[in-house]
């Protein structure tokens, strides 16, 4: 009877490791799915990144919403030059109401690091930005006021591309002032300050990460620095170009109707970068510093052999998710209260240079 309790016990045993195994292999083969589709829409599909016909009195006709106005653009002037006196580098974000927590979490991760004077953060409404300077009143926060819903947004939908287009423009006009800009986004733990070493690597036109499972074809749109030279500006002004053309497409559409990854800003960059358009040259941002998202699904044992600057929390879809995932790995900084930062875990996960 005992031989055939044990034998139940090891075939239960048996079910549950065959269960387990079964379902690494389908999440083993859905990432590699995902990463080929990824490479294709990247890489293989067609589009002429090079000719670009704007219309802008057309574009402005009854579509205001769609282009940054000169009031914005000049208070973004005025915010970046004050931040220029502090640092060289202009840190610039956007981030909408659904984001609002990741901020104060990164806020909180790097409050002790000495760069929040060089952060300058757009807003998609006025209700983000009075959020964020009502709990953290130094940071430099515009709002574009743009007439989009302050839901979260989906990647790859027509609110998410019309963001992009805000994006792109004031970069392009920031870049052509002459400042240093690093696009940088929230949903990120800082284990130390990269900027100083960020600066140094000014021989190249720009630096950029790369996205996991791509074979560095594809640009990660979350993490680019840009040093004010000409062919950096060359670029980004037909980047603006190309994601302005999407508005004879898109306008007719539901802002919540998804656009195609052939064509949205981080297609279009990866494109030009890799057809190294006017010239641009680049260093890369490795992933073994940099790394993004697929640092979390690493096995442990290789996760303690490794020693990044940041971490990008992506590869995940939802807020919800993102932040049960910062949690369980003590990349959350927020106290329950949604106010508060949690300073024993900043202090466990920060490297402060001595």
């Amino acid at each position: 009877m005992r031989l055939g309790l044990n034998v139940r016990k090891s075939m239960k045993v048996l079910k549950v490791t065959c269960a387990v195994f079964i379902v690494m292999c389908v999440v083993a083969m859905c990432s590699l799915f995902i990463q080929k589709v990824y490479m294709y829409v990247f890489t293989e599909t067609k589009i002429d990144l090079f000719n670009c016909q704007i219309d802008s009195n057309n574009l402005e006709k009854g579509f205001e919403t769609w282009l940054v106005n000169e009031r914005i653009l000049r208070t973004v002037f005025d915010e970046a030059r004050l931040v220029s006196e502090f640092s060289k580098t202009v840190m610039v974000t956007i981030v909408n109401a659904a984001y609002v927590p990741f901020a104060f979490s990164w806020l909180c991760n790097t409050q002790s690091m000495g760069i929040h004077s060089s952060i300058l953060v757009l807003s998609t409404s006025d209700s983000a930005r009075n959020e964020l300077k009502m709990r953290w009143p130094d940071i430099r926060v515009v709002s574009l006021n743009l007439s989009i819903s302050d839901a979260k947004q989906d990647y790859s939908t027509v609110e998410y591309v019309k963001i992009m287009i805000h994006r792109a423009e004031l970069f392009k006009a920031l870049l052509n002032a002459g400042h240093e800009v690093m696009l940088f986004e929230f949903d990120y733990v800082w284990f130390e300050n990269p900027l100083p070493r960020l600066q140094k690597m000014n021989d190249v036109d720009m630096l950029v990460n790369p996205v996991s499972g791509t074979d560095k074809t594809v640009i990660n749109g979350g993490l680019i620095y840009l040093f004010p030279t000409e062919k950096t500006k060359s670029l980004w002004a037909q980047l603006t170009c190309k994601l302005q053309e999407l508005v004879k497409e898109l306008r007719e559409l539901q802002s919540s109707s998804a656009v195609s990854e052939s064509t949205n800003d981080q297609t279009f960059l990866s494109g030009l970068w890799r057809a190294g358009y006017a010239n641009i040259s680049s260093r890369e941002l490795s992933l073994d510093d940099f790394a993004d998202g697929q640092w979390y699904t690493t096995p442990e044992e290789d996760r303690k052999l490794w020693n990044p600057v940041m971490i990008s929390n992506n590869w995940v879809i939802g807020n919800d998710r993102k932040i049960e995932r910062a949690k369980e790995f003590g990349h959350w900084f927020l106290k329950d209260d949604g106010q508060s930062c949690d300073i024993h875990q900043v202090s466990k996960t920060i490297r402060m240079k001595t």
